[in-house]
C-alpha cells in the first residue's frame, strides 16, 4: 500500500492505563491494511510493554516517537496515528492537527469521555473536511462515525462500533444521503433548470446517465448545485480558483460529474476518477466558399489532369509533325503529289487538337501510321472524355468548396488570431513543444469567454478568427454548423486526453465511484450513450432549412444556369471568330486592293 507524505504532527502526551483496558483486536481488520501506525507517548517503562504488546496483536510495524512537549514536530512519511487525548481540549487539537481525509487515527480515550460532544465534532469534520477514519478507543468499545447511517429518521450520521460495520465498506451504500454534485453544461451534459427559483430539475447527457446511475447503485440523493459562469474553473490572481476546480478545493462539492480533460491544472486540492472516455481538442474555421456553377467544370477533374492533357496534346502535335517528316523523307517521290501529306505544321497541329477534344478530323492522313497514330488519338481523347464527363456530373450533384485548411502548418501561414472560451484550454495546448508552428500558435491565442453570440455562430456569419473546441462538440451540440458546411474543422488535433471526474483530494468517495465506474465502462454504457447522442443529433438535423437545401440541391436537375460555362465559351467563341473575321477581311482587302494598283502600274 503505497502512502503519500504528511509532514506536520502534533503530539498528545497523557496519563496512561493498564494495557488490559484496551480490546485490539476488534481494530484488527482495519489495522491489516496498513503499512505502519506512528505511535506517540512519553518514554516510559509501561510504554515499553504497550508497544510490545501492540505489535504482538496487531502485527504492524509501530514507530515510537517521543516528545516532552505539545508542539508540531516533523512526523515520518507514515499517514496512520495512534495516541491518547485525556480531555475535551486535547481531542479537538488532535482532530484539527492530525485527522486527514487519507490516513487513519486511533484516539484512545479516557473512561469520562463525552459522548455526545464527540459525536458533534465527528460531524463537524465530516460536513466541513469529509473526515470519517477516526477511531474512538476506550475501554472495550471502539466506535467510528458513519455518515451514512440514519437512527434518527431524516437525521443521516452516528457513532458505531468497528465490529458491527466494516468501516471500509460503508461507501458501498449511502442509505440516501445527499451527496453534493456539480454539473454544468458541456459536450455530454445538458442542465434543465428553473432560473426562478435558481434550481437544477435534472441533467441530460452521458455525464447525467452516469450520475442517475451512480445514484441509483451507490443509493444517495443527488443535490444537483448551481452552476456558474465560470465552467471548468481557472486559477486566479491570488492563487485561488473558481469554477468546478474553486468549488471541490473550498469543499462546496463532492464531486463534478462533467467530464474534466486529465492533465495539470496546478491545483493541489483535486483529484480524478478512473479514465471513462477520450476526446480531442481541435481547431476549426470558417467553411471555404462555394465553388460557383460557372466556373465549376474547370474544377470537374484535378488540375494535374489538365496540365497533364495539355502538354500531351503538344507532344501528340510534334510527334505528328516528326512522323510526316520522316515520310516524306523516305516517300518523298510517292508523296510529293499528295495534296494531303504535305508539311504545313498549322495544319498538322490543328488536327491534332481536333481529334484530342473528340471532334470529326477534316483530312484524314493517307499514311497507315499517321492513320494508326491518329486512331490512337481517338481513343486515348474518349478515355479522357469519359473521365471529364462523369467528373462534370459528380460536381454538380455533389458541391464543391475552395480548398481549407488542413494542418496547423497551413493555420499557422494564415495567420489569424485563435480565440479560446475556458482559460483551462491553454495550458498545454500548444505550450511545451520545440516546434516552431506550435510556439507561433500559441502566441497568437486570445481568451475570449463566452459571448452572447456564441463563438461559433459568429464564426460562420464571417470568420476572420480561429476557434478551439472539442471534436466531440462538433458531432453533438454543433453538428448544424458542421454538417451545413457553415464551419470545418481542421483534422490535425493538436491535443488527444483522456476524460475523467473530478473530486477532492484523497475523497472518501473515491474508491467506491471508480469501481462503479469502471463496471460500467466495462458495460460497454459509455460507449452506447455517446453513440446515442450522435444519432439524435444527426437525427434532429433535418429540422433545420439549411440542411434540407443542402440536401435538396444533391438531387436537383441540371438547368441553363448550371451549365452557364458553356455558354461563356460559345459567346467568348463568337467574339473572337468576329474579331479573327474582321482581321482576315481587312487583311484580304488590302491584298487584292495592292495587287490591284500593281496591275495599273504596269
Amino acid at each position: 500500500m503505497s502512502l503519500k507524505i504528511w509532514t506536520t504532527t502534533i503530539f498528545i502526551i497523557c496519563n496512561w492505563r493498564s494495557i488490559e483496558a484496551w480490546n485490539f483486536l476488534s481494530i484488527r481488520k482495519i489495522v491489516n491494511t496498513l503499512d505502519c501506525i506512528q505511535i506517540h507517548l512519553r518514554h516510559i517503562p509501561e510504554n515499553n510493554e504497550f508497544y510490545t504488546t501492540l505489535y504482538n496483536t496487531l502485527h504492524v510495524p509501530v514507530e515510537n516517537k517521543r516528545s516532552l512537549s505539545y508542539l508540531p514536530i516533523q512526523s515520518s512519511n507514515c499517514l496512520h496515528k495512534m495516541l491518547e487525548c485525556k480531555d475535551t481540549l486535547g481531542l479537538s487539537k488532535a482532530m484539527e492537527n492530525e485527522a486527514n481525509r487519507a490516513g487513519y487515527l486511533f484516539l484512545l480515550l479516557s473512561s469520562d469521555a463525552d459522548w455526545s460532544g464527540i459525536l458533534k465534532k465527528a460531524e463537524f469534520y465530516w460536513d466541513t473536511r469529509r473526515i470519517y477514519k477516526v477511531v474512538y478507543m476506550m475501554d472495550e468499545v471502539n466506535l467510528f462515525y458513519h455518515p451514512f447511517l440514519m437512527e434518527v429518521p431524516g437525521k443521516h450520521g452516528s457513532m458505531v462500533d468497528v465490529e458491527s460495520y466494516d468501516m471500509r465498506n460503508i461507501f458501498q451504500n449511502l442509505h440516501g444521503y445527499t451527496m453534493r454534485v456539480y454539473i454544468f453544461d458541456s459536450v455530454f451534459s445538458s442542465v434543465m433548470a428553473e432560473g426562478v427559483e435558481m434550481k437544477v430539475t435534472g441533467v441530460k447527457g452521458t455525464d447525467g446517465n452516469v450520475a442517475y446511475l451512480l445514484a441509483e447503485h451507490l443509493n444517495f440523493t443527488m443535490d444537483l448545485q448551481w452552476p456558474d459562469d465560470d465552467f471548468f474553473g481557472a486559477r486566479l490572481e491570488n492563487g485561488s480558483f473558481n469554477g468546478a476546480i474553486g468549488r471541490l478545493e473550498r469543499n462546496e462539492t463532492d464531486i463534478s460529474l462533467t467530464g474534466f480533460f486529465i492533465k495539470d491544472y496546478l491545483a493541489e486540492g483535486i483529484e480524478f476518477s478512473a479514465s471513462v472516455y477520450m476526446d480531442k481538442l481541435c481547431c476549426y474555421v470558417i467553411k471555404s466558399q462555394r465553388i460557383p456553377s460557372s466556373i465549376l467544370p474547370l474544377y470537374a477533374v484535378h488540375e494535374s489532369i489538365w496540365v497533364a492533357y495539355l502538354i500531351m496534346g503538344l507532344i501528340s502535335s510534334v510527334f505528328w509533325m516528326l512522323l510526316r517528316r520522316a515520310n516524306l523523307f523516305l516517300n518523298a517521290e510517292e508523296l510529293k503529289h499528295v495534296k494531303s501529306m504535305r508539311f504545313r505544321w498549322y495544319v498538322i497541329v490543328t488536327d491534332t487538337w481536333v481529334l484530342w477534344v473528340r471532334m470529326i478530323i477534316s483530312r484524314f492522313p493517307s499514311s497507315n501510321a499517321e492513320r494508326i497514330f491518329a486512331i490512337s488519338l481517338c481513343l486515348v481523347s474518349v478515355i479522357i472524355g469519359a473521365i471529364v464527363d462523369s467528373s462534370l456530373a459528380t460536381v454538380y450533384i455533389e458541391p464543391l468548396y475552395y480548398k481549407d485548411i488542413t494542418t496547423l502548418k497551413a493555420l499557422e501561414k494564415a495567420n489569424v488570431r485563435i480565440f479560446y472560451k475556458h482559460a483551462a484550454i491553454k495550458d498545454d495546448l500548444f505550450t511545451g513543444h520545440d516546434s516552431e508552428i506550435y510556439k507561433s500558435l500559441d502566441k497568437r491565442m486570445m481568451l475570449v469567454g463566452e459571448p452572447e453570440e456564441r463563438l461559433i455562430s459568429i464564426m460562420a456569419k464571417r470568420g476572420g478568427f480561429v476557434a478551439v473546441t472539442r471534436a466531440s462538440s462538433l458531432d453533438l451540440v454543433d453538428i448544424y454548423y458542421f454538417i451545413t458546411k457553415k464551419v470545418f474543422m481542421i483534422p490535425e488535433c493538436p491535443k488527444l486526453y483522456h476524460i475523467a471526474f473530478p473530486m477532492m483530494k484523497d475523497s472518501p468517495y473515491e474508491e467506491t465511484i471508480n469501481v462503479a465506474l469502471m463496471k460500467i465502462l466495462a458495460a460497454g454504457l459509455f460507449n452506447y450513450w455517446i453513440e446515442v447522442e450522435k444519432y439524435k443529433s444527426k437525427s434532429r438535423i433535418h429540422l433545420f432549412k439549411d440542411y434540407v437545401a443542402e440536401s435538396d440541391h444533391k438531387w436537383k436537375v441540371l438547368s441553363i444556369i448550371d451549365l452557364q460555362l458553356a455558354f461563356y465559351v460559345l459567346v467568348i467563341g463568337a467574339i473572337l471568330s468576329a474579331v479573327l473575321f474582321c482581321g482576315e477581311y481587312l487583311y484580304f482587302t488590302y491584298r487584292i486592293r495592292k495587287h490591284e494598283m500593281a496591275r495599273r502600274d504596269q
